[in-house]
Order: structure tokens, then C-alpha cells, then sequence
């Protein structure tokens, strides 16, 4: 350290020096700056021996590493761990599988050896111009990899090179088991609609938009019709019903269908009919549903529709009167193996049209004596009160999921403002005498958990079989109301796992992206 400065008391002040001073200071600095050069000069010896030193020690202990010694079959294991979990592996270099091959040449070799790793793909049809044969060549070389696996395929994005990139999916079509195409518009659709796909298992589609007068196409399209086709998923922000074409048609082979849609999608009354009755073997069927009031006269079905195999139904209502649903359309179903029932108002709508409470408990009556192995249920008190809520658990008294919805419309009919929440909290205290065998509860509103909190205590107090509890409110926690959430530590402790999660705004429906079907690229 330098000795104390005769100037110390006015550093870091605004002292003017004299000029005697200030020569002082000039014949003072020379010999700290030539110790400086010397330091600096010594730290640089001194890094580049730790340096040294630190590789010598790195390399040495990379020759007795373990991953070193790991066998082959082992680190192939590791590599498949690293691809998502949901959805494909995106085009990416900083990304499993890509990543994999830029460690070293012995894991190049290997993930460049193992098609399974290259097997499924998701990449954007949006690249730039001047990178457009880099990316389309990078997507060829990826799919090659994969040798004869069959595959999984997800696009997104409109392009004006469409044609190259579904000549790429045509080279590889008879070996894609699972295609996902979204933000794209029909036409583009069209453009592959004809494809010879054996293998094609899996098909969803979310466009940008619908092209008007064309829907009828998609569903009746080779892709669609494939003997070996399973599940469809169609995503449409408007005009669901357009998809269903007006003749006859059959799909046999399918097992899995789901119809999701924005503010006016849904499926009307006719073209639902129509299709269930086209698809006897479903297993799984989930659509939105809206009345079409426009029609002079509304149709009203007489011969019911058998499904013999279907296991969960999921209906999602818009702009619906919920009696019209049971009596024209629930109530026109024959499900025997029937053990998950969903119905319920659909999120992505504003709530501000009339929502006349269910009054026709005779259909209630037939979906039990025809359904009865339902165990997984949601009730939503928009369309139920705390009457026909008791008496629908009555005719099921096995349930063990259920799913309560406690939102609020705008304009309620009959009802009165914050009724729909007042019958679901009088409802959750008698869960433990209605539902004995419940073991996973899930609740939902637009209000903060503090509303429900007193009728939520005593029943997780009294019940002896629940093992989750998902609460989920669509509202802003201020401070003053994270003062009165409930404890729930001592349940916790006894085993109940509970999650409680805050979201706003309340989930709306976006472009027809595949986040629509719970995957964000």
C-alpha cells in the first residue's frame, strides 16, 4: 500500500491545489504508476500459471469421468430423456436433439445414430427468404436421421414457399404417424390434403382462419379418411359446424375426437347430431356446442344414437340454453361404459347472455339409468343450483372427480347476481355426505378463494378419502385478501395434495395455434 498521501484530507473534494502543490503531486505519481506496470505485469504471470495449472487439473479429470466410462446403451438413454415431454423437438440448435451433437465427437456420432431421437420433429414454415433453403435442407437432414421410424410432424405458419415445404412432408408421408398443422388457412391445408399417409394415426389442425365454403373439404380429405386414423383434433375460432359435411358420412376407425372453438364455433344441434351418429366408436369426444337461433325450424332429434364405447364426453356450451343440450342432444345418446361427463359453459366466451338454470331433471334421470359408471363429473352452477346440483350427485353416488365451476354470467335470467357462487359454497359443504368415495376435487371461479373458505375448511375437515384438491380463480389477489386465504399446511400434512393458482385475465381463446390444444411452440 502507498504511504499516506499529504494531500489525504482533500481527496475526493473540490480543493483547488497551488502550483507548488500541484508539482508536488507530479513528481509523486511516477514511481506508484511504475508499480502498477510491475503488478499488472505479475497478475498476468500469475493467470496464465493458474490457467495452466486449471487445464492441466480440467483435462486430467475429464480422463476419469464417468460419463466416460458410461456404456453406449446408457448415454442413448440419457439423450432420449432429453427431448421434450410434450409436444415435438423444435429445429433448434441450442435445443435437444441438436444440442447433443455439439459436446464431442463421440456424442455426435451417437445422436447422429439413433433415430429415434430424430423421429419427431416441430419446425416453422415462416423462415426468411434469403434462409429458406438452409431451413428447408436442415428439416430433410433431420428426417433422414430418422431412418424408417414412423414419425411425428408439427408445422406452423403461413409461407409463400408452402409448396417446398409439403414437398418435404409429401417425401416423407408414408412414414408420418402423427401430424400437427396450425396457423395455416385450408387452402394451404389442401395443398397436402391428398397425401398418402398408411401410417397416419394421429391428425390436428388449428388454421388461421377458415376459408369459407371449404370446411366440408378438410374432413372429407384423403388425410382425414385414412383407415388407421385414431384421434382427430380441429381447433376453429369460428364456424365449427361448417367442418361437418352435409351428407352421410362414417368414420369408424376413429376413437378419439375433439372440436374446440372460439366465441362462435361451436357445433350446432344438427351438425353435431350428424356427426356423432357418423363416429359409433368413439372412445373420447370433446366439442363445443352453441343453439342456432337463427333456424325457423329448430331441429329436434327422435332416434337416439348408440356409442357403445365412449368413456369421456365433453361439451362445452356457448350462447346455449342448457335444457336444449340435455333434452335435444345428451338425452339422444346411449353411453353405457360412460365415465367422464363434462359440461360446462366454455371460458373463451364473454358471459353476458341469458343462462336459464337446468329445469328438465327427467334427462338427468335417463344420462343415469344409461351412464351409469360415471365417476369423473363437472357440475357448473351457472346452469345448476344447489337442488339439482344434490340430485345429480344422488344418481351418481360413485363419483370420484369432480369439478365444480362457480362463475357468473352478466345477465342471469331469473337468477340474481352472485347466486351461481352462493349455490356452489351451500353445495360444497354437503360434498362429504353426497360424494363418500371422492378422492380429487377441483374448483373454479372468478372470485377469490376466501369466498369459499369457511364451506372449504369444514369439508376438508370431514373428509377422510380426498387425496387433491385443485382450486384455480380467475381474479387478482390484492393484499388484503392474501391476509384471509385459508392455512392449509395441516392438510398438507395429512397427505392431500392442494394447489391454489391465480390467473388473470381469465383465459381467452387466442389464434389457432396448438397452445389451443395445451401445446405452445
Amino acid at each position: 500500500m502507498p504511504a499516506q498521501s499529504p494531500f489525504q484530507e482533500h481527496l475526493y473534494t473540490n480543493y483547488i491545489p497551488t502550483d507548488d502543490e500541484m508539482d508536488q503531486i507530479r513528481a509523486d505519481l511516477p514511481q506508484h504508476e511504475a508499480e502498477l506496470v510491475s503488478l499488472n505485469k505479475l497478475i498476468r504471470e500469475l493467470t496464465a500459471r493458474h490457467n495452466g495449472i486449471k487445464a492441466h487439473i480440467d483435462s486430467h479429470r475429464a480422463l476419469i469421468s464417468y460419463a466416460r466410462r458410461l456404456p453406449q446403451d446408457i448415454i442413448e438413454e440419457i439423450f432420449l430423456a432429453c427431448l421434450p415431454t410434450e409436444g415435438c423437438p423444435k429445429l433448434n440448435s441450442r435445443e435437444a436433439p441438436l444440442i447433443l451433437g455439439h459436446i464431442c465427437g463421440l456424442w455426435r456420432s451417437i445422436a447422429f445414430g439413433m433415430p429415434s431421437l430424430w423421429s419427431s420433429l416441430h419446425f416453422s414454415m415462416q423462415a426468411p427468404w434469403r434462409d429458406f433453403a438452409k431451413h428447408s435442407e436442415a428439416i430433410t437432414d433431420w428426417l433422414v436421421r430418422s431412418g424408417e421410424l414412423p414419425l411425428a410432424i408439427s408445422t406452423w405458419g403461413e409461407t409463400m414457399y408452402r409448396e417446398h415445404y409439403h414437398q418435404i412432408i409429401t417425401r416423407f408421408s408414408h412414414r408420418i404417424r402423427s401430424l400437427h398443422m396450425s396457423d395455416m388457412t385450408v387452402t394451404q391445408y389442401l395443398l397436402v390434403a391428398g397425401l398418402d399417409a398408411p401410417l397416419l394415426d394421429e391428425i390436428r389442425f388449428a388454421p388461421r382462419y377458415w376459408d369459407h365454403g371449404l370446411g366440408q373439404r378438410v374432413l372429407l380429405s384423403k388425410l382425414f379418411r385414412g383407415e388407421n386414423l385414431r384421434r382427430v383434433t380441429l381447433y376453429s375460432l369460428e364456424d365449427m359446424w361448417s367442418f361437418v359435411p352435409i351428407a352421410p358420412f362414417f368414420w369408424h376407425h376413429l376413437t378419439d375426437l375433439s372440436l374446440e372453438a372460439g366465441d362462435n364455433g361451436g357445433l350446432y344441434c344438427r351438425s353435431a347430431h350428424r356427426l356423432i351418429k357418423g363416429c359409433p366408436n368413439l372412445r373420447s369426444l370433446k366439442f363445443a356446442f352453441q343453439t342456432d337461433w337463427s333456424e325457423d325450424q329448430p331441429f329436434h332429434p327422435t332416434k337416439h344414437i348408440t356409442l357403445p364405447n365412449l368413456e369421456s364426453l365433453t361439451i362445452l356450451l356457448s350462447y346455449t340454453d342448457i335444457n336444449h343440450v340435455y333434452k335435444d342432444l345428451v338425452d339422444m345418446l346411449f353411453m353405457p361404459r360412460l365415465t367422464v361427463f363434462h359440461l360446462s359453459h366454455s371460458r373463451t366466451i364473454p358471459r353476458t347472455s341469458p343462462c336459464p338454470p337446468l329445469s328438465n331433471l327427467e334427462c338427468l334421470d335417463h344420462l343415469a339409468a344409461r351412464s351409469p359408471e360415471i365417476v369423473n363429473l363437472t357440475l357448473d352452477f351457472l346452469y345448476l343450483t344447489k337442488t339439482t346440483g344434490v340430485h345429480l350427485l344422488q344418481l351418481f353416488p360413485r363419483v370420484e372427480t369432480l369439478q365444480l365451476m362457480a362463475d357468473e354470467m352478466y345477465t342471469l335470467g331469473n337468477r340474481t347476481m352472485g347466486q351461481s357462487q352462493r349455490d356452489a359454497i351451500e353445495f360444497i359443504k354437503l360434498l362429504n355426505r353426497l360424494c363418500p368415495d371422492l378422492t380429487e376435487l377441483v374448483l373454479e371461479s372468478e372470485s377469490s378463494i376466501t369466498e369459499f373458505s369457511e364451506a372449504i375448511i369444514g369439508f376438508l375437515n370431514s373428509t377422510t378419502t380426498l387425496r387433491r384438491f385443485d382450486i384455480r380463480c380467475s381474479c387478482v389477489l390484492d393484499s388484503e385478501a392474501r391476509e384471509t386465504v385459508p392455512d392449509f399446511q395441516l392438510f398438507r400434512r395429512r397427505g392431500i395434495v392442494i394447489n391454489t393458482t391465480y390467473t388473470y385475465p381469465p383465459l381467452k381463446a387466442t389464434s389457432g395455434q396448438f397452445s389451443a390444444f395445451g401445446m405452445a411452440f
